[in-house]
């Protein structure tokens, strides 16, 4: 009776870690996948703003943008 008591003990302690073990696992990943699409953001607002700047230099050189269409030269 004793070992059958130790093997249902056993199997609930094992349940009970491989629940343990996914909630973290779960955690984690979720807390990865989260931190990637922030990363993926930031980088396409970063080539987005240089892509401004650069169509904005571009214009004022060739005089469409600015005061009284002076260009840099």
């Amino acid at each position: 009776m004793a070992l059958l008591e130790f093997f249902a003990a056993a199997t609930w302690a094992r349940v009970v870690a491989a629940n343990v073990f996914e909630f973290v696992t779960h955690r984690l990943l979720g807390g990865m996948a989260a931190m990637r699409a922030m990363h993926v953001t930031v980088v396409v607002m970063g080539v987005i703003m240089m892509i401004v700047i650069v169509v904005a230099v571009g214009a004022m050189n060739m005089g469409l943008l600015g005061h009284y269409s002076i260009t840099l030269e």
